[in-house]
């Protein structure tokens, strides 16, 4: 079926689940053996990832399983797979090309992207070449690419709008645990980023020895790596600006009391995260993101 044909599918396929799903099928991406809405119960080379695995990948939706599946040949590379179901239905294909050769992921990258183009437009998404999102008839694709520890890495993510939508989220468990866990993650980075705020114009303005700029960046690395994993943990994002705000007024309090006026300077720092945290996040929520 053309993807242009996905408009004759009403809110009556939504009453007749077997035509709905092959329907979908037809019109979203296949990855290797595997597609959105496909019925994964009876594939026995998927295996689901461990209860550890669950701690940092926690499920959202009742009914949830999330599947490790063998490597796969997509768009002329080899793809690191995982799946996420509900019900055994198929509604995220997650697939990740790594290596330690920075062309070898860009040309993935390019090839990803082109493919999203030429089959479904311009992306609706772009954070500078690093994060583009596509929207499709049958729900949204997310290329993004990055590095860690001298690994470089290729997202492709697609995922399905009308099964999401249909399914039931696990409220309230999931959310506030996960809430918990990113505000406290966030005022771990928020004091971290105040201490080291405080180390750096301390050693700016000679009231520290030149010494304190070294642990100033330590603590700066430890804030960044706090605050990108509050992020990641978190539902509703712009709360983690509260910690940054708090440690601001307790900076802001020290100097009124203090000896030391570059706590002023720590005080406008942590306000000022706390507004780029709160613009972005918020930004980012609107537009679905």
């Amino acid at each position: 079926m053309d993807i242009a044909e996905h408009n004759k599918i009403n809110t009556a396929d939504r009453y007749a689940p077997a035509d709905f799903f092959v329907k979908l099928k037809e019109v979203s991406v296949q990855i290797g053996d595997y597609s959105l809405g496909q019925n994964v119960s009876d594939q026995p080379q998927l295996t689901e990832i461990s209860q550890l695995e669950y701690n940092v990948l926690p499920k959202t939706f009742v009914g949830e399983k999330i599947l490790r599946a063998p490597d796969t040949l997509f768009l002329g590379h080899l793809w690191n797979i995982r799946i996420g179901s509900i019900n055994d239905r198929i509604y995220k294909l997650s697939a990740q090309f790594e290596s330690d050769n920075d062309n070898a992921v860009d040309t993935a990258y390019s090839k990803a992207i082109d493919f999203c183009t030429t089959q479904y437009g311009e992306p609706f998404l772009n954070k500078g070449e690093k994060v583009i999102g596509w929207d499709t008839p049958f729900g949204n694709i997310i290329v993004d690419r990055g590095s860690m520890l001298g690994n470089y890495y290729a997202n492709f993510q697609v995922t399905s709008g009308p099964l999401v939508k249909e399914s039931r989220l696990l409220m309230p468990r999931v959310t506030t645990t996960r809430m918990i866990v990113g505000l406290i993650l966030s005022a771990a980075s928020a004091y971290s980023f105040s201490f080291s705020f405080d180390l750096f114009l301390g050693g700016l303005f000679a009231i520290y020895p030149e010494t304190a700029f070294l642990p100033a960046v330590t603590w700066s690395l430890m804030a960044t790596i706090a605050l990108v994993f509050a992020l990641k943990v978190a539902f509703s994002r712009s709360w983690l600006s509260i910690p940054f705000l708090v440690f601001g007024a307790l900076a802001l309090f020290g100097a009124f009391v203090g000896a030391h006026p570059h706590s002023y300077g720590v005080a406008a720092g942590m306000f000022i995260f706390a507004a780029l945290i709160w613009r972005s996040t918020r930004r980012t929520s609107r537009r679905g993101v």
